[in-house]
């Protein structure tokens, strides 16, 4: 219950956290605790940055697929079968990208190096293209023609 306070603290309060974060850590030096500060700052902002992008991504890639859910059921209704295989392809492709990335063989240069890039790069583009397929599945009626 109180990593939940602390992630609402992050993101409506985040000099809250800070001080939270500073105790935490446990220094009594005035230059301490303004270095200490000075770190968590950077690292609660990352955060709120990461997290925000990352919002905007599922939400852009969500309305796509709502989109385009809406264009193959107007234009190119489809068989119940066939959302089905769409459906079970978008959670294969989810499950790859997650798995993919929990793999830590890759790390060497701590997210540097050019196979550690691409790597993340795959993990962002197999994840959201799985988004992108799921919330289209979602909204995909069965065609009332042969149903």
């Amino acid at each position: 219950m109180k990593k939940l306070w602390y992630l609402i603290l992050v993101y409506l309060w985040p000099p809250a956290f800070l001080n939270i974060c500073v105790k935490h850590r446990g220094y009594e030096t005035e230059e301490e605790i303004n270095n200490v500060k000075e770190q968590e700052s950077k690292r609660i902002k990352s955060i709120r940055k990461s997290h925000f992008k990352s919002f905007a991504l599922v939400f852009m890639v969500g309305i796509s697929g709502f989109a385009l859910a809406l264009a193959i059921n107007n234009y190119y209704p489809l068989q119940l079968f066939t959302i089905r295989v769409f459906r079970l392809v978008s959670i294969i492709i989810i499950a790859w990208a997650v798995l993919s990335k929990l793999t830590k063989e890759i790390e060497s240069w701590g997210g540097k190096s050019l196979p550690e890039q691409v790597n993340n790069f795959s993990f962002r583009f197999f994840y959201a293209l799985g988004i992108f397929l799921a919330v289209t599945s979602l909204f995909l009626e069965v065609s009332k023609v042969n149903a």
